[in-house]
């Protein structure tokens, strides 16, 4: 019988590059999956912006992906400083209205929780407790994202939530399932994968910074996504690009003044704003590697870098600092992954890849082998122990 699957995404389905939408397209495809809806995360509607209140049916955006894939964006209706619990109800009233006028059902055959900023945290609870199979995914430790003391507690607070609720937790990492769901009965382990198979054939006919960059230095190396000082190690930076100054090190992404102040000075570090996947793809190909310089704490290790998968995945030698995920890495990549234990360590590992014989001798054959990090293989995974707890529960369940 065809299925239902909801979805309350941490992130909007713009950024369908990341874990929860890549895990979420590849359930939504099972043949036993009738429709799917990904619900974003609530947000404020632009007081006097009539187009967009005309263009979003009054408060709400629906597009439909592919006729079995809808996405909600829910849309707060009154300002936060007047905001009451009158229309706070009212809105969550009007959003299951709608959703069910599209036809879902409160009560989801199979709901996956990853978003536990939801403002309108019972609006996630009624729908959960009615649906018929809830999946807890932590894709990140949520808690160490945030600053505010009060914003922490709520965060913790709905992740608990969401674990007391869920039939299935899983997670990226050892750390983040101890850390919150070590007693539940039903909790796993799935690591991250990478989109970037998909992608081998786009953006070389294309010239990027790495190729500017090509005719100053001997090696360029390539760190992407969010680059702050709770996770990049400055110090380690300075004592590298001072010893390997024929290198060039290219950060890309959004990075705070701190990063910027601290390496600020150093010829061969370089600074970019972030890039669409697709145009990603191009320079990870262009770079003779990745690197990971991270501090060692509790936000990093609750983390599983995407940025690494994409670099293995294309063939592409990874340097990084003794982070646990890294440490424990799976798979037959490894001889690619350089998990380095000192600042000595990290610039050997530099001249090593400037070298180009690490590059050239392991790229031949990874595309049978980074087939196993991709995300068609993790949902995967999560498809088989959807059909192993449905079964207990509800009978048999073929895909």
């Amino acid at each position: 019988m065809p299925l239902t699957l909801g979805n309350f995404g941490y992130l909007p389905w713009t950024a369908k590059w990341k874990r929860n939408q890549s895990m979420f397209a590849v359930l939504a495809r099972s043949r036993n999956i009738r429709h799917a809806v990904f619900i974003e995360p609530a947000t404020w509607r632009t007081a006097g912006n009539k187009r967009s209140r005309r263009l979003d049916k009054s408060w709400f955006i629906y597009t439909d992906t592919k006729p079995k894939v809808t996405i909600f964006s829910p849309r707060f209706r009154v300002p936060g400083k007047r905001y009451t619990r009158l229309a706070w109800n009212f809105d969550a009233l009007i959003w299951k209205l709608e959703l069910n006028c599209k036809g879902f059902p409160l009560a989801q055959d199979i709901l996956i929780l990853n978003n536990p900023e939801f403002l309108h945290w019972n609006f996630v609870q009624g729908i959960a407790k009615k649906s018929r199979l809830c999946i807890t995914d932590l894709s990140d430790d949520f808690v160490e994202l945030y600053r505010d003391e009060s914003t922490r507690k709520r965060i913790k607070r709905n992740i608990y939530s969401m674990i007391k609720m869920s039939h299935i937790v899983i997670g990226v990492n050892e750390h983040v399932i101890a850390k919150y769901a070590k007693n539940h009965p039903c909790a796993h382990v799935v690591r991250n994968a990478t989109n970037m198979l998909a992608l081998k054939g786009v953006g070389l006919e294309q010239k990027n910074i790495i190729d500017v960059l090509r005719g100053s230095f001997k090696c360029v190396l390539l760190c992407t996504g969010t680059i702050n000082a709770s996770r990049i190690d400055c110090e380690l930076m300075s004592y590298v690009c001072q010893r390997c100054p024929k290198t060039a090190f290219v950060f890309v992404g959004s990075v705070d003044s701190q990063v910027r102040e601290a390496l600020d000075g150093f010829v061969n570090i370089f600074f970019y704003d972030g890039v669409h996947y697709v145009e990603l793809c191009s320079y990870i190909k262009t770079a003779d590697g990745g690197f990971v310089p991270f501090l060692l704490n509790e936000h990093t290790r609750g983390n599983d870098l995407l940025k690494v998968y994409d670099f293995l995945a294309l063939g592409k030698p990874v340097i990084s600092t003794q982070l646990p995920t890294l440490v424990d890495f799976p798979g037959d990549m490894r001889h690619l992954l350089m998990v380095t234990k000192s600042h000595n360590e990290f610039v050997d590992c530099c001249v090593r890849v400037s070298s180009c014989s690490l590059v050239d001798n392991s790229a031949k054959d990874t595309t049978r082998i980074s087939r196993k990090l991709s995300w068609e293989e993790r949902g995967q995974e999560v498809l088989q122990l959807i059909e192993s707890e449905w079964s207990k529960r509800y009978g048999s369940f073929s895909y």
